[in-house]
Parts: structure tokens; sequence; C-alpha cells
């Protein structure tokens, strides 16, 4: 293309302006020359100060997908791939978007990484590290781990991917924090629940075992002092879970359950311990006096009474009219019931059941004021 050339009369500098549509995908290489031009004027043409506008915006991407290191290390820290003429400096902000270790207990970082005037290239002697520093404490924890985004990139440059034409960009990252503090067993009884049903123990706990476990022993006691094993464990892959278990046919009485860690130096360390009972009641109510007028009393004939029972007035038509909860004394002395105010005169069912094991009993009276 003739650009320009010097002229006489009316011919002067010519400047040449254009656009040009960058492909999709794939390298646009912009080249210019002066050319003289045959037959015109000896003194030749030239070009001079030739650029594009606007200019073209620099690609920034993380470097790499993860990276991490020891806690009292803290190194190996995310950096930022630059592909560019960088002519001003610019800034891009990062973001945390998730993660296991907590901002300001863990680590710190600055949500800002400024990119100076430069000329980059993508390789790791011109790439950026972000600031970020790991706080170093003596608590045995597992593997934390930071999830970064790259955000709000600055008027001269772009998030895209610095190392493939048309790849997405490495826009995330991961950093893991791993603990160099060794890890201790924790095992925890989270509950122990009855069921008097078929007279069995649901047993639910949390375990952390630690860098060096070598085994798992759920023991049982009945008098929480002589603990004898029910289960032993060994084959665990995962370092923290839960876990659950029933203890079944458990007989009448109080049962307690803790847990036994071992680590490979053979020391041993115990939960806390659960306490579960299993209550038969071996007995019978007796109901009177029959018909009644504004109460009736309930005695319990037996080795062991239940700690306390709900007492349900229903009427003929087999609505509930009163609900009462009373405890149950088991020295043969009867509790004293009173009805509701205004009880209509009436034939009712009185209902006395134990909470703890659903066994009860039904009485047909005739009651009333």
């Amino acid at each position: 293309i003739d650009q320009g050339r010097f002229g006489t009369g009316t011919a002067a500098w010519k400047n040449y302006t254009g656009i040009y549509v960058v492909p999709s995908s794939g390298t646009a290489v912009f080249s210019f020359e002066a050319v003289y031009a045959a037959g015109g004027l000896s003194i030749g043409n030239f070009l001079d100060d030739v650029s594009l506008i606007p200019p073209l915006k620099a690609f920034v991407q993380f470097e790499d997908t993860l990276y991490g290191d020891l806690e009292s290390i803290g190194g190996n820290i995310p950096k930022i791939s630059v592909v560019g003429d960088v002519k001003t400096p610019q800034t891009i902000d990062v973001l945390v978007m998730g993660g296991s270790a907590t901002n300001g207990l863990d680590f710190t970082f600055g949500t800002t990484i400024f990119i100076p005037v430069g000329v980059y290239d993508g390789s790791p002697a011109t790439s950026i590290s972000m600031s970020l520093s790991i706080i170093n404490d003596a608590l045995p924890e597992f593997t934390e781990d930071i999830q970064f985004k790259l955000s709000n990139p600055s008027a001269e440059i772009l998030i895209n991917n610095t190392k493939v034409c048309g790849a997405d960009a490495v826009s995330n990252t991961v950093y893991e924090i791993y603990d160099d503090e060794p890890l201790p067993a924790s095992p925890a009884l989270l509950g122990a629940s009855v069921n008097n049903t078929d007279q069995s123990v649901d047993l639910n706990w949390q375990i952390n075992l630690g860098d060096n476990f070598s085994g798992l022993v759920i023991e049982h006691s009945s008098d929480a002092l002589h603990f004898d094993s029910l289960v032993n464990i060994s084959d665990i892959n995962q370092k923290s879970f839960r876990f659950s278990d029933q203890y079944n046919q458990a007989a009448e009485g109080r049962h307690y359950f803790r847990l036994r860690i071992k680590d490979q130096s053979g020391m041993e360390m115990y939960s806390n311990i659960e306490k579960a009972e299993i209550f038969l009641p071996k007995g019978d109510f007796l109901l009177f006096p029959n018909p009644a007028t504004n109460h009736i009393w309930l005695l319990w004939k037996g080795s062991t009474a239940p700690e306390e029972v709900i007492v349900r007035i229903i009427n003929s038509n087999g609505l509930q009219v009163a609900e009462i909860h009373s405890p149950v004394l088991s020295d043969g002395s009867p509790i004293k019931l009173d009805f509701p105010v205004g009880l209509p005169t009436g034939a009712y069912f009185i209902q006395v059941t134990d909470p703890k094991t659903g066994m009860g009993k039904t009485w047909g009276i005739f009651a009333g004021e």
C-alpha cells in the first residue's frame, strides 16, 4: 500500500488508517515496510510512528491450578503469568472463593496483584507472585485449602490463556496447607439411644484417627468401671469419619459404652462414656375407685416402677379431654390424679403409658361431678 509520499502542490504527507478484524482463533502477525515507488520522486518514502489503536491488551492467568507447602514453610505461592506489552502499571484482584482454611487464622493475603510496566513473554522469569502468608501454629490439623480466583482486571489487561491460543484461562487456583504437626486421635461418642422395643442400643460417634492409627475398639460395661470389647476395627481409610452401630439384645439395666483408639506406638486414648438404660417394667398399675367423682388414685404394684407415666382421659367419642404427667412411687404409695374441673358425668377411658417403653394399660370408668 502506498501510504503517502512527499510531493508538490496539493501532494503532502498522508496518513493511512484501517480496520483489521482479528480471527477468533490463531495468531495475527502485523508487519510494515516502506516501499520505493517506481517512477516517483527519488526522495523515497518511509514509515514513522506506526501504532495499533487501541493497543493490544496483555493476557493474564494463574500459572498453575494447584499450589501448596508445609504450614511451617508457607512457600510455593501462586503466581500469575503475563503475556504482552504493559505500558502503564496495571492491577488485578484476587478473591477467596472457598476452602477449609480461615482467612486471618490460617493465612493472610493481598487482595490485589500489581503488574509493573514491561514486556512479558509468559515465561516463569516474568511471572508475578500474589501476596500470601501462611500462619504457622502448633495446632495439629488436617490439610486445609484456599480457593482463589482472579477478578476485575484493569484497562490494559485481560484474563486469558497465556500458554495456548484459544484455550480457557486459568482464572482459579487452589493452595493447600500441609500441617507438619502430628495429628492425635480424638474419638468422641455423640450419643447412645435406647430402643426398648427390641432391647437394643443405637451408638453414634465421630472419630479423628490421627497419623498413627492402629485400631479402634468399641467397649461395653455394666458398671462404668470394667469394660469388655464388643467390636474391633482396624481397616479404616479415612482419617475423620462418623460411624454408627447397634448393640442388640441388651439386658435390662444400665449399659455404658466408650471407644478406645490405639496408635502404632501402643498408646491408647479413650472417648467419653455414654450411658443407656434398658428398662422393662415388672408389675402392674392399679386404678381406683370406679366410679369416681373428681379424682382417681394410681398405684404401682411391682419391683421396678417407671420414673413417670402419662395419664390420658378419653371420652366415649374417642376425644382426649385431659393429659396428666405424673411420677410413680415404687414404695406402694398411691398417686392422686385430679380430673379437670367441670368434667361432665359419663363413661371415660383412662390410658396410662410409660413414655420410656411405650407400654401401658387402659381402663373404662364412670366419672364426673
